[in-house]
């Protein structure tokens, strides 16, 4: 009965380890945006001011020289599908989540100026987190690194820079790219722990358990 009882400690016991190992940790997630037509939800995120576009599509424009030339030609990693900002006045440019989640890098791309200037601001509960600014070029993705922070909301800004095309200027030449969006999600998407670490637990936890149980019953016959 003694020995029930032991193994019923063990196995509560047990459950508190696998409750230890077992917490919930992120898991990493690359937004490709490759074959996606509609943003809503994608990646769990809220997409504000932002759409699709896809090299692969027949409307993507690429006959254009002008646009051969501009980061919508270049800023597209992978197979060929990329997001960009929808700018127009006073529309704000950001992504959301109901939950915290954490931004780890992306490719980002200036459209149509040289060395235009980017500002992303990252928030948790309306107050900002970190704030990060660099120069976006047409020519190359910039593969960017963020701070390994929990964030609820993304805010982006762009100006400045040089148009590829002095004939052509309004509001929406300072549009940019993002790719490869890689985040991590917390704290819903929990990555299965390896059983190793509870079976040895419980294989150690029975070992000794059979141990004190043997010498427990030797004790008894030699009374």
């Amino acid at each position: 009965m003694k020995f029930l009882f032991r193994l019923q400690k063990l196995s509560m016991a047990t459950g508190v380890i696998l409750t230890l190992t077992g917490t919930p940790a992120a898991q990493a997630i690359v937004l490709d945006f490759e074959g996606i037509d509609n943003l809503n939800n994608y990646g769990g995120l809220t997409w504000k001011g932002f759409v699709a576009i896809d090299q692969d599509d027949p409307g993507f424009p690429s006959s254009n020289k002008f646009f051969e030339q501009s980061g919508f030609n270049n800023g597209i990693v992978g197979e060929g599908a990329a997001v960009r900002p929808s700018l127009t006045p006073g529309a704000a440019i950001e992504i959301a989540s109901p939950e915290a989640f954490t931004l780890n890098r992306a490719h980002f791309t200036a459209a149509w100026r040289e060395g235009l200037t980017i500002l992303i601001e990252g928030l948790f509960e309306g107050e900002r987190v970190y704030e990060i600014q660099f120069l976006a070029s047409t020519t190359t993705a910039k593969l960017l690194q963020f701070q390994n922070a929990p964030v609820d909301q993304l805010k982006f800004f762009s100006f400045g820079g040089i148009d590829i095309d002095p004939k052509r200027q309004g509001f929406n030449r300072v549009q940019f790219l993002i790719d490869d969006f890689t985040l991590n999600e917390s704290p819903n998407e929990p990555v299965p722990e390896p059983l190793t670490i509870l079976g040895s637990f419980l294989a150690l936890g029975l070992g000794v358990l059979m141990k004190r149980q043997d010498s427990h019953d030797s004790e008894n016959r030699q009374d």
